[in-house]
């Protein structure tokens, strides 16, 4: 995921070729303070550069605010196996949770440590005051609905502008294609 996000170059840093000396360097430390240079060492920035993320909601979705805190904080060599599958991030986070808050003080300068720990805690009590559901939503998403489902149902059925819509955008050039031999509006 982190390679898909920040490109390979980046994603490289958290494999088994990591240098030692980056052992204990968190991803977001790694992208803001190292480079590689020309003899392809990785080197300490004299200006360190500012991060961009996601920067997801605690309120409206703390599994992924967890997983992203811990990816960009606790130092890992494959993200795979030791942040995402079984959601671990959510152990790691829990664990780590004053470690995690004092390294986001280094890359954000407004951030209530306070106030942060607060919202935590109360969210935490309202997912343990749940009805004792075991199974949780864990990206709190919905898949989408299937725009298509009406022509599988009703073959005949008249192509409106919301189905039109979503087939320029599912199938791209093909349906524009089609859109231009008959003349769907």
């Amino acid at each position: 995921m982190i390679a898909q996000i920040f490109g390979k170059k980046i994603g490289s840093i958290n494999t088994k070729k990591r240098p030692q000396e980056l052992e204990n360097v968190s991803l977001a430390q790694f992208v803001s303070k190292y480079y590689k240079n020309n003899k392809e060492e990785y080197v300490i920035r004299n200006e360190p550069k500012v991060i961009r993320y996601r920067n997801y909601d605690m309120a409206t979705d703390l599994n992924e605010y967890k997983r992203e805190m811990v990816t960009l904080h606790i130092p890992f060599r494959h993200e795979e196996s030791e942040i995402l599958s079984q959601m671990k991030f959510i152990k790691i986070y829990d664990e780590n949770v004053d470690l995690i808050l004092q390294k986001r003080k280094e890359f954000e300068s407004n951030i209530d440590i306070e106030k942060t720990l607060q919202m935590c805690r109360e969210l935490c009590r309202k997912e343990d005051a749940d009805d004792g559901e075991d199974i949780r939503d864990v990206a709190g998403r919905l898949p989408d609905q299937n725009p298509f489902q009406e022509l599988y149902n009703n073959p005949t059925a008249e192509i409106n502008g919301d189905l039109l819509y979503a087939m320029l955008n599912k199938l791209g050039a093909i349906a524009k294609k089609k859109k231009r031999k008959y003349n769907v509006l």
